[in-house]
């Protein structure tokens, strides 16, 4: 992948701001994350070859489990039984499908719906938002 001025490691969004970062990201497949603060709000972009894998961030409103619970599929029984009953190491998501509480098309279409805003949130950020690509390998065989 470039280096030097075309993709810079750290920086804040006043020097390059967060579209022309992405466009630079999808243009040249980025596989890594990029960590975005702002306002002490961290929030991480996952991507491989280009294209989004997955978002995180530390607002508990950006939980997955706060975007299954506002979809209004499930009752806060249900919620609380099936987190009771998820591993640790186990992703949120499939739980709630292996569960049966959730299909997998609801689960996708939860979990897509998060992406899209807290990537909303994220380009609302102004000049003051900073960001640090970190390059890796990512193992991935699912869709993007």
């Amino acid at each position: 992948m470039p280096t030097g001025n075309l993709l810079v490691e750290e920086g804040n969004f006043e020097s390059l701001g967060l579209p022309d970062l992405l466009a630079r990201i999808w243009k040249w497949s980025f596989s890594g994350s990029v960590r975005i603060d702002h306002r002490k709000v961290l929030r991480i972009l996952t991507f491989k070859d280009g294209n989004i894998l997955g978002v995180s961030t530390d607002r508990t409103e950006d939980s997955i489990e706060e975007f299954i619970r506002r979809s209004g599929r499930l009752s806060p029984e249900q919620m609380a039984a099936a987190l009771e009953r998820k591993s640790l190491e186990e992703d949120t998501a499939i739980a709630f499908v292996r569960s049966g509480l959730l299909t997998a098309r609801e689960a996708d279409e939860i979990v897509r719906q998060r992406i899209v805003e807290i990537l909303a949130s994220i380009l609302a950020i102004g000049a003051d938002g900073t960001y640090k690509v970190q390059p890796s390998k990512i193992e991935w065989d699912g869709p993007t």
